[in-house]
């Protein structure tokens, strides 16, 4: 184990885009946190509509010296604000924007400094608002080495569950390059597919020489679901990892369950 620790801290509400969302298991790389603008292993969000929904409360328990507990609350919303004002049109026309990103992945180098020029030009700033809670997310963590096992539950607090997405993302300055089936490659840029299961794939930190991946998982009820890997890194955006998008929108649930193992060594 080359000096990883695992580790919780409510207080740490991250940087950039994303200040202000809890975040999941920290990782310190020696004595540096390496999550930056990362939301950190094993979160949650929402999506309904144009809109997606973070977790701006969460309640930590540890356990044992290996295990914690972390119950979240979807309780806020990201609202895009334009001179003072927010605006949930612009709020949709940026997520609509960010879907035609992801569905072109050799064009999101090109389409990621145009949309920040965008921002920029017209001063549009994002901002995390408080709303009543939607869902609550119950992760128990346990580390084993340089594995940690992640068991999580969903649960809806207001209708069905349209889309879920788990978050596992650490710091995109500590992980440039990627590995591909053995094979070191350029890491993925923003949001692509990768397998279901991608043990074969995984980001890569060649000067300390540091991998972070995910493997094993397994949906406990069987909602259909898709990983994605990327990265990103803009003034505002430092994060790399990977997400599990589950579609529930056919389903009627207002609850599942899954689990898994991330891996940093």
């Amino acid at each position: 184990m080359k000096e990883i620790t695992y580790y919780s801290d409510d207080s740490y509400l991250g940087e950039g885009i994303s200040l202000g969302i809890v975040r999941g298991i920290l990782v310190k790389y020696k004595d540096t946190n390496i999550v930056q603008e990362g939301l950190g292993i094993g979160n949650v969000a929402l999506k309904n509509g144009l809109m997606t929904y973070f977790a701006s409360t969460c309640k930590t328990v540890q356990l044992s010296e290996t295990q914690f507990r972390k119950t979240f609350l979807v309780d806020s919303v990201l609202l895009w604000r334009r001179n003072g004002k927010l605006s949930i049109f612009l709020t949709g026309a940026i997520d609509i924007y960010v879907q035609c990103y992801m569905l072109l992945p050799f064009f999101q180098n090109k389409l990621l400094k145009t949309g920040t020029l965008f921002l920029n030009l017209f001063k549009l700033t994002p901002q995390i608002i408080k709303i009543a809670p939607m869902a609550e997310a119950c992760f128990n963590y346990s580390v084993k080495e340089d594995e940690l096992y992640v068991d999580c539950k969903i649960k809806s607090l207001a209708g069905y569950l349209k889309k879920v997405f788990i978050l596992n993302e650490l710091g995109a300055d500590y992980f440039l390059k990627a590995i591909k089936n053995g094979k070191t490659v350029v890491a993925p840029t923003g949001w692509n597919y990768t397998k279901s299961n991608p043990g074969s794939t995984a980001f890569y930190n060649p000067n300390y020489n540091l991998s972070f991946l995910v493997k094993k998982i397994n949906v406990i009820d069987f909602i259909p679901y898709k990983v994605l890997w990327g990265r990103e890194k803009t003034k505002d955006l430092s994060w790399a990892g990977f997400e599990f998008e589950f579609d529930c929108r056919n389903k009627k649930i207002k609850s599942f369950g899954c689990e898994y193992i991330a891996q940093i060594n």
